[in-house]
């Protein structure tokens, strides 16, 4: 990792602003990469999942959980790249783009979680992905704002809230997350009622 990449690195919980990071911020991209440490045949799929939800961490519609069912809002304001289904090759492994400007009034913030796809049954976890990261990028410069790398320890976690990009009096932050969550995206999504 270069010097220049590491001024930018935060750590769990910390939050920043995209803003004035970058001013001007409207459409944001988040990479999502790691390298699982997959057996010879074994499919490892780490799963990116954004929930837009409003100020008191509602999610109002199923239409607004954007993830390899649902791949963008009915708005397009919230988009992701295809599933990658092995996170082989290069980069981030999946993306999720958001154009601030065009989320309903009432969406405040996009939680995005990382899961492993059919963890239980295929007797997966993040202690066998190395390297897990998100990173927020200008969508129309191609700039890296802030990037947080997953240190936990986590032998036995399924899935991690990677972050969150919120609104706050009209300014873009984010949050790095950290924090275990081993349900299932839609049983997430369930709390989030």
């Amino acid at each position: 990792m270069s010097n220049a990449l590491a001024t930018l690195s935060l750590e769990k919980g910390q939050k920043t602003s995209l803003s004035k990071a970058s001013p001007g911020l409207n459409r944001i991209q988040i990479g999502l990469g790691s390298k699982p440490a997959a057996k010879a045949g074994e499919q490892f799929d780490l799963d990116v999942v954004a929930y837009l939800l409003t100020a008191d961490n509602k999610l109002t519609s199923t239409d607004r959980m954007i993830w390899y069912k649902n791949e963008m809002t009915p708005s397009d304001a919230v988009f992701k790249t295809p599933d990658n289904l092995t996170g082989e090759g290069d980069g981030d492994d999946e993306t999720i783009f958001i154009n601030w400007s065009q989320l309903p009034v009432d969406v405040k913030q996009v939680a995005i979680f990382c899961n492993i796809y059919d963890a239980k049954n295929r007797n997966q976890s993040f202690g066998r992905v190395n390297d897990a990261y998100i990173r927020i990028m200008n969508a129309e410069t191609g700039e890296e704002i802030k990037r947080y790398e997953l240190n936990e320890k986590a032998s036995d976690e399924t899935g991690f809230l990677m972050g969150k990009v919120y609104d706050s009096d009209g300014e873009i932050k984010f949050e790095a997350g950290g924090f275990p969550n081993n349900a299932s995206i839609t049983e997430i999504a369930q709390q989030f009622q």
